[in-house]
């Protein structure tokens, strides 16, 4: 067993879809004040 740097694999897949489904949310913000 290696030791655990940082987050594990796991930790870093939910941390990357919540960062992605914020970002639809800020592009979603900007597309309905452009239009």
């Amino acid at each position: 067993m290696k030791p655990d740097i940082g987050p594990s694999p796991r930790e870093q897949r939910r941390v990357r879809f919540k960062v992605a489904v914020n970002e639809q949310e800020a592009n979603a913000k900007v597309e309905g004040i452009s239009k």
